[in-house]
């Protein structure tokens, strides 16, 4: 952790390593358990298996961004922008959680809001990519968040895990250096 950060920001890097993004993968994880435990009546199998799909994506994406961004010595970020940003980020995955398991025909809304929170947070220049590559990233968010608003007006379940699915490749594809490093570093 960086020596000369400001106390605040030490103690924020903290929360967000040790509470905060560790609970939005808790919800997650209880959004995902919840819906194969005890599936809502109310879902049909395409949005039983859409539900599925999308909490299947934002694990994968809570535990490699973890590693990517918690699980190592990283310099502390100093832009209160950053921090409003990585909690309005973490907000959006917990709504997107709950509107697969208790309002499905919100997850296309709360999708879209996701998705729109990356391109700020990208476009912005808040969140660097570690392969440098932000129009990448900015492209790919947006793109998701129009899919997910198309989704909504044309009310085509389809849509949601796809859009998921696509943008959980490409961004591991983006991010496929500094994943392979971190994960070797940890076996």
């Amino acid at each position: 952790m960086s020596a000369n950060a400001p106390p605040l920001y030490k103690t924020l890097n903290r929360l967000f390593a040790s509470v905060f993004w560790p609970a939005a993968a808790g919800n997650v994880f209880w959004a995902i358990w919840s819906l194969i435990v005890d599936p809502p009546s109310a879902l049909g199998n395409d949005e039983y298996a859409s539900s599925l799909v999308v909490m299947s994506a934002l694990t994968i994406y809570l535990t490699a961004n973890w590693v990517l961004d918690f699980g190592s010595e990283q310099q502390v970020v100093t832009s209160p922008w950053y921090w409003v940003a990585q909690t309005t980020h973490v907000m959006t995955m917990v709504a997107v959680s709950m509107a697969a398991t208790l309002r499905f025909d919100w997850i296309a809304p709360a999708s879209a809001v996701f998705f729109l929170v990356n391109v700020m947070g990208h476009g912005s220049g808040l969140w660097s990519p570690r392969d440098g590559n932000v129009r990448a990233h900015v492209a790919l968010h947006g793109t998701a968040a129009i899919a997910c608003l198309i989704a909504v007006y044309a009310q085509q379940v389809a849509i949601i895990p796809i859009t998921y699915g696509l943008v959980l490749a490409l961004w591991i594809y983006l991010r496929r250096d500094p994943l392979s490093k971190s994960f070797s570093r940890r076996v």
